[in-house]
């Protein structure tokens, strides 16, 4: 009967929108609109069948305009798609639970038309993609009062592109125009606060921590609590959306997480309760775990240990694990497992890895997985990546079907897992003292040191110990990089001849290649005041890549710079921005270069922390509170420099200004 209903006001609604038509285009035009807005506003209170019939209005109207503003061909596309998950929804909508644990509920009209990017990208339509980001952004000043056209062009400028100026405006537009929309208050301040971080826009930063805070506390407090707000609240709370837009990474590295640590562990349980529990293991699954273990005892037999990841080669974590496979004794039988395609291939060229046991998982599913892990009766799994990635090779679905007995979760992610089957987690009395413990759902195993293993003279001697001669040359090469990263969507800082000359081989020269999103609003006031304070002195901040990605660092060098003049310093002389190289010749161009590095706070220094450490040149860091915060202060006190570390804002800047000078 619903759908009788259905199709009955659809056809009613056709009819009307044919004879609207004849009141002239413009008249069309207007209703266009408002059914298409009608619509929305329809599907996100979970009203589909109203839904559907608004849209199917606006698609009939969109056809007769043929081809006119606002009815163009991407846009008579999208009010398709929209209304396709519409009508699918509607049919849905008669089984779905009463119970909003167990709702989940499709995604926001307007993000409806996103669904089919994936495919497109898988296509390798890598052209298609940006000039469709170019045809989008024209598309929007013909709709620039439609909140769903922005929130739309918003997601895919983040998720397909990594534009992330194109995407916090379009976000920060959408929200504008419709603040109260559960993706605006729920779902979007994730993917927006990580944008901002990218474009070092620390005044919108201060502005939407509150509201990524609300945002936060409300799922938290709805999934684990049940104490949920109105309706459209929870249903979109307990959305595929929501888990999509608000997923570990993006709450791992804002600024809420690093004032307040605890909604991690919180947050990330909020995630794993709204999962499908796997199904309970048959008898005699572990049968093969539980024979090696009863024969520990035999002189013969050897304890199976084994890593996961999902990580691809060019991964930093890659660059870390080559000193795993001599940390073992002989009393242990190593295994490496993969769920990323050609990672076997890659580790076989890696001298170290030549006896560890390679096992590719890449094309079995994650209970596949699980299963050929037991079979191998593996006794202890550590996951090397926890949330680090988002994609669908990641660990954690393996590890949710039983892979071992003992699981421990250890150096690609700054934090807890939150894992139910996770036991363990290695870690170091630095970044986790037992008095954090709450931090974390899995029991603290203490490293002597520091918990990240790495030794970068088994692989980059000789990069890490150039010829007193390379520092010019180092110098050249960052003035490059200021004027060529290549990247179309970056906007550089004005610089004329006096900036040219500024960065020579004598002056004192701090450097920063960490990530543009880990910088703060705090950190860099430190850094002007260390700029003012100290006249001759450069400080240089790499750009542009992440994990071997790249990313657009959009107008994040022009907002740096101005934020340095503003406040009185001489940017153009001082301030430098470093394009990315291969890791050998990066390490050559710190070591030759670089006097001092400048460790950001909210997530510091991880793998670029041993980087400078290794290349002899001393991190100022501040500790923080969270996990993230405090492993430049775990590295620098392995490293026997421990007095590198300060504790507060304003000895950050009084010894970093005394060591430049």
């Amino acid at each position: 009967r619903r759908r009788e209903l259905l199709l009955a006001v659809l056809t009613s609604w056709a009819t009307c929108g044919a004879s609207e038509l004849a009141t002239g285009e413009a008249d069309a035009a207007q209703a266009l609109t408002a059914s298409y807005s009608r619509g929305a506003l329809a599907f996100n209170e979970g009203a589909y069948a109203e839904a559907a019939a608004n849209f199917q209005r606006a698609v009939e109207l969109a056809r007769a305009l043929d081809g006119q503003p606002p009815a163009t061909p991407a846009t008579v596309q999208a009010l398709e798609q929209v209304l396709a998950k519409a009508l699918a929804s509607a049919g849905a909508a008669e089984s779905a639970p009463s119970n909003p644990i167990q709702y989940g509920g499709p995604a926001p009209a307007g993000l409806a038309v996103h669904s089919g990017l994936t495919q497109e990208r898988e296509a390798g339509s890598e052209s298609r993609l940006e000039s469709r980001l170019d045809s989008d952004r024209a598309a929007l000043r013909e709709t620039p009062d439609d909140p769903f056209a922005h929130l739309t062009y918003g997601m895919y400028a983040f998720g397909e592109q990594r534009a992330h100026t194109a995407a916090a405006w379009a976000f920060q537009r959408g929200a504008e125009l419709a603040p109260d929309l559960p993706f605006v208050v729920f779902g979007m301040p994730y993917l927006l606060m990580h944008a901002l971080q990218h474009r070092c826009d620390f005044a919108a930063v201060d502005v939407w921590e509150p509201k990524l805070q609300l945002a936060m506390e409300a799922a938290i407090n709805c999934i684990l609590k049940q104490e949920c707000g109105p309706n459209e609240e929870y249903r979109f709370v307990y959305s595929d959306t929501a888990r999509v837009v608000s997923n570990a990474y993006t709450a791992l590295t804002n600024p809420v997480t690093f004032r307040r640590p605890e909604l991690l562990l919180s947050f990330l349980q909020s995630r794993y309760a709204l999962e499908v529990q796997p199904p309970p293991l048959a008898p005699g699954s572990w049968a093969r775990v539980h024979r090696n273990a009863n024969s520990l005892g035999d002189p013969n037999r050897k304890l199976h240990f084994a890593y996961i990841t999902g990580v691809p080669s060019a991964h930093v974590t890659y660059e870390l694990v080559g000193l795993l496979p001599l940390l073992h004794s002989s009393s242990v039988s190593l295994s490496w497992y993969t769920l990323q395609k050609g990672d076997v291939h890659f580790l076989k060229s890696v001298g170290w890895f030549r006896n560890v046991r390679l096992v590719d998982l890449s094309d079995l599913s994650h209970a596949e997985a699980a299963a050929r892990i037991r079979e191998d009766g593996v006794q202890v799994l550590v996951d090397l990546d926890a949330h680090i990635e988002v994609s669908a090779s990641k660990p954690s679905p393996v590890i949710s079907h039983g892979a071992a007995p003992v699981v421990i979760q250890w150096l690609g992610w700054a934090g807890t897992s939150g894992h139910p089957r996770v036991q363990y987690a290695g870690l170091d009395a630095m970044i986790a003292p037992p008095t954090h413990a709450h931090l974390f759902s899995e029991r603290l195993a203490l490293l002597p040191g520091t918990y990240q293993a790495n030794n970068h003279a088994l692989k980059w001697l000789e990069t890490i110990s150039p010829s007193p001669g390379l520092r010019a040359e180092s110098t050249a090469n960052v003035l490059s990089g200021l004027h060529g990263l290549n990247d179309t969507d970056a906007e550089q800082p004005a610089a004329g001849d006096g900036s040219r000359r500024g960065l020579d081989s004598r002056r004192p020269i701090a450097c920063s290649y960490n990530q543009l999103f880990k910088l703060s609003g705090e950190i860099f006031a430190n850094w002007r005041n260390v700029m003012r304070r100290t006249p001759p002195a450069a400080i240089v901040q790499g750009a542009g890549v992440s994990h071997g990605r790249k990313y657009s660092i959009s107008d994040a060098p022009r907002n740096l710079h101005a934020s340095a003049h503003a406040d009185g310093v001489n940017a153009n002389a001082q301030l430098f921005f470093a394009k990315a190289l291969p890791k050998p010749t990066h390490l050559m161009r710190m070591s030759a270069m670089c006097d001092l590095a400048l460790d950001t706070l909210h997530y510091n220094s991880h793998t670029t922390g041993a980087d400078a450490l290794w290349s002899a040149t001393p991190m100022v860091t501040l500790r923080g509170l969270s996990m993230a915060s405090r492993v430049a202060a775990s590295l620098s006190a392995t490293a026997g420099i421990a007095d590198t570390t300060v504790f507060s804002y304003r000895e950050y800047e009084d010894l970093a200004s005394a060591l430049l000078r």
